[in-house]
């Protein structure tokens, strides 16, 4: 989002710019794009819309496919933040199911969206073994730990710590004209993703700016909280290690009473 805006700035992209949505543009956690047609052309503006309100991963990859991913890291970079190698998400899933067979390298996006449309690692495992002709199957362990082995590398990966930092120089509007601040908060708040996380703990007149991420036993949830006008409060939060989302959810929620009692508490003092 912020390289999209950056660029946007300096006047090397515009928001009516149209991408093609083709066959190499399919991808598993596909949202507001699975209903597109074949041939559609979208605009860099609907794009991040579809990105940021339904953490469309077709809309993410148009969008860094456009934009370039070396200037990704570049705008990371520009701004001090340390983070492990960026990638697209269809290289991302690429290297989880190369862990196990790295004939896997060469699936199609159709063949990766296929199989994050299963409903458990045992079905995935089983499925990836079945299109490869592996022999015998997986086993959802067997995918469990090709994931940790890939987390192990730190791609798309930063401290929550860093997230707080980039999240407060985008409270902040730092490196960005006021236009683009404005579309960037505006597009944070119209998150539709994550509503069972932090704002199911959230007092209804919370303004709540965030970007949800949701992996296989991995989970985010990172914003700019406004409990009080002109006072925002950066949240950068992630857990791991669970088998449902909803118990991740729980602990999200249970954060967002904490920090609203605390604020509040503190308010009244």
């Amino acid at each position: 989002m912020l390289e999209v805006l950056h660029q946007v700035d300096l006047r090397r992209l515009a928001w009516e710019e149209e991408l093609e949505f083709g066959p190499e543009a399919i991808r598993d956690g596909m949202h507001r794009l699975g209903k597109t047609r074949q041939g559609e052309r979208l605009s860099i503006a609907t794009l991040l819309e579809y990105m940021m309100g339904d953490s469309d991963n077709a809309a993410a990859d148009l969008l860094i496919r456009r934009i370039g991913v070396d200037n990704v890291r570049a705008q990371l970079a520009a701004r001090g933040i340390h983070m492990g190698p960026v990638s697209s998400l269809l290289d991302e899933r690429l290297r989880i199911y190369s862990k196990l067979d790295p004939s896997a390298g060469a699936l199609s996006p159709e063949q990766v969206r296929a199989l994050g449309e299963q409903a458990s690692p045992g079905s995935r495992a089983r499925f990836l073994a079945k299109m490869l002709g592996h022999s015998p199957a997986w086993t959802g362990h067997e995918l469990d730990q090709a994931f940790s082995a890939f987390y192990a590398e730190h791609i798309n990966s930063a401290s929550m710590r860093e997230m707080g930092q980039l999240l407060a120089q985008v409270a902040r509007c730092e490196g960005l004209s006021a236009e683009s601040c404005s579309r960037a908060h505006t597009l944070m708040r119209g998150c539709r993703t994550g509503r069972g996380r932090i704002l199911a703990g959230l007092p209804e007149n919370a303004a709540w700016a965030h970007k949800t991420g949701t992996q296989h036993r991995r989970a985010c949830d990172l914003g700019i909280l406004y409990l009080q006008p002109g006072h925002p409060i950066v949240v950068a939060a992630c857990t791991r290690g669970f088998w449902h989302v909803s118990d991740a959810e729980r602990l999200f929620a249970r954060l967002g009473r904490v920090i609203s009692a605390t604020v509040k508490g503190r308010s009244t003092k």
